[in-house]
C-alpha cells in the first residue's frame, strides 16, 4: 500500500493522466490531454500506448509510452500500468474515458495504491451511430458503468452530457461537474498562410480531424455534390490522417472528386499557426461526427471567426445558436448539411462577417485557461 501525505499543498499533488490514445495520434482528446498536462501547476505524468511510428518529442510534458495490444479497434490494453503507478505514486489519476480498457486497468489499482480518480468523459453516449459503434457500446457498457461507479469525480463537457450520465448510467449528479472543453487563441502568420495557398487556392469548406467513417466525411461529400453545380467556386478541404484505402473510397463516392483536396495531417502542437490559418481562410467548417463531447475543432473554427455546421451530438447543442453563430443539424444526412450550406452561401458578406463575430464572442466562455483553473479546483476538493 502506498501511504499518502494528506497535508500536501494543492500544487504539490501529483497527477497521473491515463489515456487510450495520445499524440502523435491526432484528435481532440489527444490535444486536450496534452494541453491539460502542459498547463497544470502540478507534477504531472501521462501514460499512453506507444505509437507505431516515429514522432517528435513534445515540449513541456512528461509522457510514458507503454506497449499495448488492441483487443478491439482503438481499444488497447496497456502493459505496465501498475508498475508506473507504483513508481510515480500519484495522488490523483485522471482518466479520459469510461469506454476504454486503460480506464478499467487504472480503477483496478485504486484501492491498492491509494489514489483518487477523476474522469473526463469525452463523449458519453452516441445519439446516432454506425452498426460498429452500437456493437461497441453494447459490449462495453457494463465496463463503463463500473468505471463511473468507482470514479471519485466525473467531468462532463456540457450540461447535456451530464444529463446523459445521470439518465443512461444512473450516476449521481452530485459527483459530476460540468467543465467544458476550451481553446487557446492562436494567431496565424504570413508564412503559414502562404504555405496554405500553395496547396489550396480559391474558396473552400473545411473538414478537420481523423478522416474515419464515424466522423462522416462521406455524408459531407454527398452534401457537397448537391450544391456543387450552383457553387462552382468552392472546394472541400480535408485536413487530417486518412488511409489510402478510405481516401480512394471517398473519391469514388464523389461526383466531384477533382474538387476534393486531401491536405494531409497537421500536428496541433508544432503546426498550430498553419491550423489557425486554415480555419481563418476557410469560409465555413464542418463537424458531423457521430459520437462527440465538445469537439475541439468546432471551438478552433469559431475562435478564428469561421462559422461551423455541427451535428447536435454531445455538447455542441449548448454551444451553437443555429443561424446566429453557426449551424446545427439534428440528423446526419446529406440533405441537412446541403440545406445549411445553401443558407450560409445565401448570406451577404456583411451577414457572414456578423456570424463570424458572433462565433468569436461565444468562444469567450470557452477559454482554455478558465477550464484548467476549474479542473484544478476539482483536484483540490478531492
Amino acid at each position: 500500500m502506498i501511504v499518502k501525505n494528506k497535508q500536501l499543498h494543492p500544487n504539490n499533488v501529483k497527477i497521473l493522466q491515463i489515456t487510450h490514445s495520445f499524440l502523435p495520434n491526432i484528435g481532440g482528446l489527444e490535444f486536450y490531454v496534452y494541453r491539460l498536462t502542459r498547463d497544470l501547476k502540478n507534477q504531472t505524468l501521462i501514460i499512453a500506448p506507444k505509437p507505431k511510428h516515429n514522432f517528435r518529442k513534445l515540449p513541456s510534458v512528461n509522457v510514458r509510452y507503454l506497449k499495448s495490444k488492441n483487443l478491439l479497434p482503438r481499444n488497447p490494453m496497456i502493459f505496465g500500468i501498475e508498475k508506473e503507478i507504483r513508481k510515480f505514486k500519484p495522488d490523483i489519476v485522471h482518466l479520459h474515458s469510461i469506454w476504454f480498457i486503460p480506464s478499467l486497468q487504472a480503477i483496478r489499482f485504486k484501492k491498492k495504491c491509494g489514489f483518487k480518480v477523476v474522469n473526463t468523459v469525452h463523449g458519453v453516449y452516441p445519439d446516432q451511430a454506425s452498426a460498429l459503434v452500437k456493437i461497441f457500446t453494447f459490449i462495453f457498457k457494463p465496463m463503463a458503468q463500473y468505471v463511473l461507479k468507482h470514479s471519485d469525480h466525473i467531468i462532463a463537457l456540457t450540461p447535456k452530457e451530464k444529463e446523459k450520465l445521470v439518465k443512461i448510467f444512473g450516476t449521481s449528479d452530485k459527483k459530476i461537474s460540468v467543465v467544458g472543453n476550451g481553446v487557446d487563441e492562436i494567431k496565424s502568420d504570413t508564412k503559414s498562410k502562404d504555405n496554405i495557398r500553395k496547396k489550396v487556392s480559391g474558396r473552400f469548406i473545411l473538414f478537420t480531424g481523423r478522416i474515419i467513417p464515424d466522423k462522416n466525411p462521406e455524408i459531407l461529400i454527398k452534401a457537397f455534390d448537391k450544391i456543387a453545380k450552383k457553387h462552382q467556386e468552392y472546394k472541400v478541404v480535408f485536413v487530417g490522417p486518412v488511409t489510402e484505402e478510405y481516401k480512394k473510397q471517398l473519391l469514388k463516392v464523389s461526383q466531384n472528386p477533382q474538387r476534393l483536396i486531401f491536405y494531409g495531417s497537421i500536428d496541433p502542437v508544432f503546426d498550430a499557426k498553419e491550423m489557425a490559418g486554415l480555419y481563418e481562410i476557410s469560409d465555413i467548417s464542418i463537424a458531423v461526427g457521430s459520437w462527440e463531447g465538445l469537439p475541439t475543432r468546432v471551438l478552433e473554427s469559431m475562435i478564428q471567426g469561421t462559422p461551423a455546421i455541427v451535428y447536435s451530438s454531445g455538447g455542441s447543442i449548448d454551444l451553437i445558436k443555429d443561424g446566429i453563430n453557426s449551424y446545427l443539424i439534428d440528423e446526419l444526412s446529406p440533405d441537412k448539411i446541403a440545406k445549411k450550406l445553401n443558407q450560409f452561401f445565401a448570406l451577404t458578406d456583411q451577414e457572414k462577417r456578423q456570424m463570424g463575430t458572433n462565433a468569436r464572442r461565444e468562444i469567450d466562455k470557452y477559454r482554455w485557461s478558465q477550464k484548467v483553473s476549474a479542473i484544478e479546483k476539482i483536484y483540490k476538493q478531492l
